[in-house]
């Protein structure tokens, strides 16, 4: 069976519009509000590859306990929210952002008991 590449382009393109479209989700967390309308689709993938790398930075470091974090990106900029035990934890949890690839800047919203 031969492709048509013209068939393919066009069935690849509804694709991604319908996967893109099903990203939109209504929120009620007005802490991270979210991204400007003029933000791209490329703009949006490249704030969940960051968001991914946070994670991964504070589940690898043992002095921070990262399943009490919430990560969320826009433009770059990560919001670190939820409650950590100590000063320590909430430094080291920054400076585990910080030191992402493509992390233009951290807004530190935990907090400690």
């Amino acid at each position: 069976m031969k492709t048509n590449p013209k068939s393919l382009a066009a069935l690849l393109a509804a694709a991604a519009a319908l996967a893109l479209a099903g990203c939109d989700k209504t929120d009620t967390d007005t802490s991270n509000p979210p991204a400007a309308p003029n933000n791209s689709p490329g703009q949006y993938v490249d704030d969940t590859a960051i968001t991914a790398k946070v994670k991964a930075a504070l589940a690898g470091d043992s002095a921070v306990k990262s399943s009490d974090i919430s990560v969320t990106t826009n433009s770059a900029v990560v919001t670190l929210s939820g409650q950590v035990a100590n000063s320590d934890q909430k430094s080291a949890a920054v400076k585990d952002a910080a030191g992402v690839s493509g992390v233009k800047d951290v807004t530190n919203n935990l907090t400690t008991p």
